[in-house]
């Protein structure tokens, strides 16, 4: 076999394992889990699972609730099962925040952390919840009172709506 004949039969020899080379890395990834999915696995494969996320939750909450509070509205895990979603008034910071999240806990994958705009920060919605619940002017009692996820509203919960 000349050498030409041996160049040309490598190189589709690489262009055909390279592709089944590469699957494995796709298949790696994991896919988006639904509720359903999740509820049906067992305890320890959910512990195994969702694990990740609690850490990165407790590390985000930490840093929220501490040195960023001046931002930070609150944390949920996203619809996937596989991320969790920061909520943010100023988006630009976020990369500030995931660093702050790093130093709290280096055990956390940060690449699960998506940074969302918010509207209000934990700071001011709790002000602003305060300031309802003080309020005797009103032609119902507020029996709780929280607010959205994203800072966006806050619901109520009153003895005659």
């Amino acid at each position: 076999m000349n050498n030409s004949l041996r160049r040309t039969l490598a190189l589709v020899g690489v262009g055909v394992v390279l592709p089944f080379l590469a699957a494995p890395a796709d298949a790696a990834a994991p896919r988006p889990l639904s509720v359903e999915a999740v509820a049906a696995m067992t305890p320890e494969r959910q512990a195994t699972v969702l694990e990740p996320l609690r850490l990165a939750a407790d590390a985000v909450a930490q840093v929220g609730q501490g040195t960023r509070a001046d931002i930070y509205t609150q944390v949920e895990m996203a619809a996937d099962y596989r991320s969790i979603n920061v909520y943010l008034t100023d988006v630009r910071q976020g990369r500030a925040f995931i660093a702050a999240v790093r130093r709290a806990n280096p055990k956390v994958d940060t690449r699960l952390i998506n940074v969302v705009q918010s509207r209000k920060s934990r700071q001011q919605l709790r002000k602003e919840i305060t300031a309802l619940t003080e309020r005797t002017d009103l032609p119902f009692t507020v029996g709780l009172a929280g607010s959205s996820v994203d800072g966006s509203v806050i619901e109520l919960a009153v003895d005659d709506a």
